[in-house]
C-alpha cells in the first residue's frame, strides 16, 4: 500500500472515531437534560377535559417547584380560611398540597331554586375573583352541585344555569376567560346522603379548584413566586 493511501485510510478511521464520540456526547447530555428536542407544545384546551383531568395538570415535574408551589397555596389557605367569616363551608388542599378547594354552601350564593345571587354574595366571590387577575398564574373550576329534591333534569338544569352564571360574575370580577372552566353536577355527585335537610343543605354547594396555572410553575422553577 502506498504512503498516500494509507494517509487516506488514517483520516477515514480518524473522522469515524470523531463521529462516535460525537454522538456518545450527544446522547449522554440528552440523557441528563441538558439538549432538548425543539418541540412545539401543543395548548391544552381546558375546555375540553373533565374536572379530574383538570385537576391534575399542568403538572409540576420540578421537586424544587413542586415545594415552592406548596408553600405558596399554603399561605394561600390562610387567607380564604377567612372567608369562613362569610359562609365558606371548607377550604382545602389537594394533589399533594398544590390545589385548593373551596366549598361554598348554594344558600350563600343563590335564592333558593334560583338562578338570583344574593346581596352578599360577592364578599364570597371577590375575593376568589382575585386569583384568576393575572393571567396564567391559576386554573379555575367552578362546580355546581344540587340535593336529589326534583328530577334528574330540574336538577341538572338549575346547576348548570347556575354555572353560567358564576362564569360570568366571576368575569365580570376580573377572572381571566381561558383561565377558567365551569361544570354543572346536578344531583349526581353528592358529598353525603339525601336523607335529612341538613345533609341536602351540604349537597347544594359550589366547588372552586385554584389550581398552580403555566405561570406559577415557571416563576417556581426561578425562585422568584413570591408569598405576598
Amino acid at each position: 500500500m502506498s504512503i498516500r493511501k494509507q494517509y487516506i485510510l488514517i483520516a477515514i478511521l480518524l473522522l469515524f472515531a470523531i463521529s462516535q464520540v460525537d454522538a456518545q456526547l450527544f446522547n449522554r447530555q440528552k440523557k441528563g437534560g441538558l439538549l432538548k428536542e425543539n418541540k412545539t407544545e401543543q395548548p391544552i384546551d381546558m375546555q375540553t377535559l373533565t374536572v379530574d383531568e383538570n385537576i391534575n395538570i399542568p403538572v409540576v415535574e420540578s421537586p424544587l417547584a413542586h415545594r415552592k408551589i406548596r408553600e405558596y397555596m399554603a399561605e394561600k389557605v390562610k387567607s380564604l380560611q377567612k372567608l369562613k367569616q362569610y359562609g365558606v363551608s371548607k377550604v382545602e388542599l389537594l394533589r399533594g398540597d398544590e390545589v385548593i378547594k373551596v366549598t361554598i354552601p348554594m344558600d350563600k350564593l343563590f335564592y333558593p331554586n334560583d338562578t338570583t345571587f344574593l346581596p352578599k354574595s360577592d364578599l364570597l366571590l371577590r375575593p376568589i375573583a382575585r386569583y384568576g387577575e393575572e393571567e396564567g398564574m391559576y386554573h379555575i373550576l367552578v362546580v355546581t352541585h344540587s340535593d336529589n329534591t326534583g328530577s334528574i333534569d330540574y336538577c341538572l338544569n338549575l346547576t348548570s344555569n347556575r354555572a353560567d352564571r358564576l362564569l360570568v360574575k366571576l368575569k365580570q370580577l376580573g377572572v381571566k376567560t381561558k383561565d377558567i372552566v365551569v361544570y354543572a353536577m346536578g344531583s349526581e355527585e353528592p358529598a353525603t346522603d339525601n336523607l335529612s335537610m341538613e345533609s341536602r343543605r351540604k349537597n347544594r354547594r359550589t366547588e372552586i379548584y385554584l389550581i398552580p396555572g403555566e405561570e406559577m410553575i415557571k416563576l417556581s422553577l426561578r425562585g422568584r413566586l413570591e408569598i405576598k
